[in-house]
């Protein structure tokens, strides 16, 4: 009977490890998972961060009088800039970091930019 119990726990204690070893692998996992959305979600906070600061406050008010204060794309006058939404021509999906370049921005209105999306248009 003892060389029946010892046998039953070393069997518990080989799927134990086996068990763990498999945890480590799932842990690894996630953690390469997260770091990957991690990266991928820091251009889209640096660029919020931008465009909520002075500069890019500014920024937005020196576009919106060099495209007279029109939609990039279907030239809709806007009322005030409020109404205009800074557009990624070359996405962030895309081009990551790179996009977050003011020379690669433009001011659409709600539906353009909507409509785009992340759809490059070479004509902005």
């Amino acid at each position: 009977m003892e060389e029946n119990f010892a046998s039953e726990l070393n069997q518990l204690y080989q799927e134990y490890l086996i068990g763990q070893a498999h945890r480590q692998q799932v842990i690894q996992r996630v953690d390469s998972t997260l770091a990957k959305v991690d990266w991928m979600l820091a251009p889209r906070r640096q660029f919020t961060n931008w465009a909520r600061s002075q500069a890019g406050q500014s920024w937005k008010r020196q576009q919106f009088k060099r495209q007279d204060s029109r939609c990039a794309r279907c030239k809709k006058k806007f009322r005030n800039l409020s109404e205009a939404e800074i557009h990624h021509v070359r996405s962030l999906h895309e081009s990551g970091r790179q996009a977050n370049n003011p020379k690669n921005y433009r001011l659409l209105c709600t539906p353009c930019n909507r409509q785009l999306g992340t759809t490059f248009d070479k004509n902005l």
